[in-house]
């Protein structure tokens, strides 16, 4: 009867009204059977998760095609900013209209909202069933947006391989984005550039990428030998690039062998009782990896640095924005390596490393002295000359300076709140934000950051009023936005707390029900 819902024949007048359409579809179902617990079965949670889905994307539709409209825009016009708010945008409304449709879709049949809650978490905790739904999910979308395939095989077999070009894009920016960004980020990334592929086919071909699917499916391409031997092309390419960026990274073996020989000057490993190195043998180590991270990079270093000062003069953000990643993935790679091949060789596991790291990167006297050391090391290798600054310079160089560490500041904190990110993965984010805020700083001064430093000490800046004078407004200023932060922080916390413990009493509240009726029934059994 519902078969329309996964691509059967198309329903008969069905009403225009998305919400009466829901109605009348829940009604040709029939009773929705629950469990004891008050969740609803799995079958008739298939139908009524396909019945909102195919309703809330019909209430949508109007706004997706203007969305759509403002999106290709952005597209055309490589406005990056604009088509990602855009992209944002119709999420929101999407899930907005998703969330509405299921609220008077369960008060249409009585389904309590904790009830559905607990059949959602209960069904989407099975990975079978979650793969089932994203399935049936795909099913009912195609149904709903499936157009007649007016193209031939050949223009379907081409747009094909017009996506699997995309697809390989796709992944080496996913690949620049492995070191600093969050599963939760990475997963929205991949869906913007989805987005774009779809645009892009929507550009180059007339269709976009859900109507691609529809075809592929409609001439069976699964099978088809040309698809099948390009797309052994695209893996053999990835694999080939993924080889070349570890080649790159890997130092070679007269270099370790100098690595392995200067740490083990340090001795045995030391450690502590909680499992972790002791603090002076953490810091030793890091510092050895970061003298040899430093010889292994610096002149592929100032070779990024002159492509991504191009790319800002050129204004093409997107090219920065990918070479900024590419620098900072590949000083990261290189460190890896480096500080693998070390501990490995001091026979220091793995999860002490790591745990060393967690422990001493997040407390805040430890991370200080930790910074402090390494910056020390990086200043006593360099071997470039610093360019000598005017007093004028130095001022101006400090203001901005400033400002870019304040912005920085706020865009960390949120990145920190947002997201539970190991210590590492912060470190990450920082060297790209100051990659970007120095490229930017020599654009618009000519002057390196490593430089401004070095005058400051010359010219005795620091004793300097005006100079004490810029210091202590962006401090303030820092300062200002933290306490800003407090109630909101601990508003937050509290707010997650007690959405934790929402979660638990119902499900207890359930499961005592559950075993409350399952009693009952044993109960009924014996009195019969």
């Amino acid at each position: 009867m519902l078969s329309y819902l996964f691509g059967g024949a198309k329903p008969e007048n069905e009403n225009e009204n998305p919400e009466l359409a829901m109605r009348e579809a829940m009604d040709k179902h029939g009773d929705f059977q629950t469990n004891l617990d008050g969740t609803l079965k799995y079958d008739d949670y298939v139908i009524l998760r396909a019945i909102v889905t195919r309703q809330a994307m019909r209430a949508f539709l109007p706004k997706k095609e203007s969305l759509n409209v403002r999106k290709l825009e952005a597209f055309r016009e490589k406005n990056q900013q604009k088509y990602v708010a855009t992209f944002r945008e119709g999420q929101q409304e999407f899930q907005n209209s998703i969330i509405g449709m299921t609220k008077k879709a369960c008060e249409w049949i009585e389904l309590d909202a904790q009830n559905y809650q607990l059949t959602v978490k209960q069904y989407m905790e099975d990975p079978e069933k979650r793969r089932e739904l994203q399935e049936k999910d795909s099913e009912v979308r195609m149904a709903l947006e499936a157009k007649e395939v007016t193209q031939t095989q050949d223009d379907i077999i081409k747009a094909s391989k017009f996506k699997f070009k995309r697809d390989m894009e796709m992944f080496r920016k996913l690949q620049t984005l492995k070191f600093t960004s969050s599963p939760q980020a990475t997963s929205e990334i991949q869906a913007i550039e989805m987005s774009k592929t779809s645009d892009a086919l929507e550009e180059e071909f007339g269709f976009n990428l859900q109507h691609l699917a529809h075809a592929s499916k409609h001439f069976n391409l699964e099978d088809n030998e040309e698809l099948k031997s390009f797309r052994r092309l695209v893996i053999a390419q990835k694999e080939s690039e993924e080889k070349a960026e570890f080649d790159r990274a890997q130092p070679p073996a007269e270099v370790i062998e100098l690595l392995v020989a200067e740490g083990k000057v340090l001795g045995e490993p030391q450690y502590k009782q909680d499992g972790t190195m002791t603090f002076d043998y953490f810091l030793e180590t890091n510092k050895i990896i970061t003298k040899y991270v430093i010889k292994q990079t610096a002149e592929g270093l100032a070779e990024h640095a002159v492509k991504r000062r191009a790319a800002i003069k050129a204004n093409n953000e997107e090219e920065f924005q990918k070479l900024v990643l590419n620098t900072a993935n590949w000083e990261q790679l290189t460190q890896t390596l480096i500080q693998a091949n070390l501990y490995q060789a001091l026979k220091v596991p793995k999860q002490v490393f790591e745990k060393s790291q967690q422990v001493y990167l997040m407390e805040p006297q430890k991370r200080t002295v930790f910074e402090e050391e390494l910056q020390s090391l990086r200043e006593s290798m360099r071997t470039r000359q610093p360019q000598e600054l005017t007093r004028e310079q130095c001022l101006d160089a400090v203001k901005r300076l400033e400002a870019a560490k304040f912005e920085a500041q706020k865009k960390m904190y949120e990145f920190v709140r947002s997201q539970r990110v190991a210590p590492q993965m912060i470190n990450a984010v920082i060297k790209v934000e100051k990659l970007k805020a120095d490229d930017h700083f020599f654009n618009e001064t000519g002057i390196e950051e490593e430089d401004v430093e070095p005058s400051i000490k010359r010219l005795s800046l620091e004793e300097e009023e005006e100079f004490k004078a810029i210091i202590e407004e962006f401090k303030q200023k820092s300062e200002a936005f933290l306490e800003s932060k407090k109630d909101e922080t601990a508003a937050y916390m509290k707010k997650a707390q007690a959405a934790a413990m929402m979660m638990e009493a119902k499900r207890k509240a359930a499961a005592e029900q559950a075993a409350s009726q399952a009693a009952a029934g044993e109960e009924e059994k014996k009195a019969e």
